[in-house]
């Protein structure tokens, strides 16, 4: 059932199945249920409740804070813990795995810490005033889509070519594809 629910949600109504079973599953998926759910949240909660629950739900999902990276975290320390006390006393003492693996394993482990923490605290690409002609020199214009003295109606500065301002952040990014609340991280094409 998820798995149809993930294949409905990613694939949308295409149009071979615009008017099909997957088409009104789309529907169903996107439209329908997250607004009989709106509803019983009124009706549970009140018209004050549901406010609430939705700026809470805004914060955490659309705003930069910790709370997801901390909910991240505690599921990957858990696997982990899961592994070194269900599994790797079982495999070591079967003699599956060679003494390399005493060492690579708890180095491999170290390293998905460390590339999380790098990816949540590496530059995102933020365009300023001071960095601004160094960024548009980077990338050019093309005169299609990116054109030259086109200003951000919210930061105020000049937008280089391939910047896009971030709602999450409140700033301009160069070379934005778009921001995970995973690691507060920006991915950048």
């Amino acid at each position: 059932m998820l798995a149809l629910g993930l294949l409905l949600f990613l694939c949308g109504p295409m149009d071979s199945t615009r008017s099909g079973l997957l088409a009104r599953g789309y529907i169903a998926l996107t439209q329908t249920l997250p607004g009989l759910s709106m509803q019983a949240m009124r009706t549970v909660l009140g018209e004050r409740g549901t406010r609430g629950v939705m700026t809470v739900a805004d914060w955490t999902f659309n705003k930069p804070n910790p709370l997801v990276q901390i909910f991240y975290l505690s599921i990957v320390t858990g696997a982990v813990g899961f592994f070194y006390v269900g599994v790797w006393p079982y495999v070591y003492a079967a003699k599956l795995v060679s003494s390399v693996h005493t060492v690579t394993v708890p180095a491999i482990i170290v390293l998905l810490y460390a590339s999380y923490a790098a990816a949540c605290l590496a530059d995102s690409g933020t365009v300023t005033k001071d960095n601004c002609d160094a960024v548009a020199a980077a990338y050019p214009y093309d005169n299609a889509l990116f054109h030259a003295g086109v200003v951000c109606d919210t930061c105020k500065t000049v937008k280089p070519a391939r910047s896009k301002h971030c709602s999450m952040c409140g700033k301009c990014i160069a070379r934005l594809d778009h921001r995970t609340t995973y690691s507060l991280f920006i991915f950048k094409l």
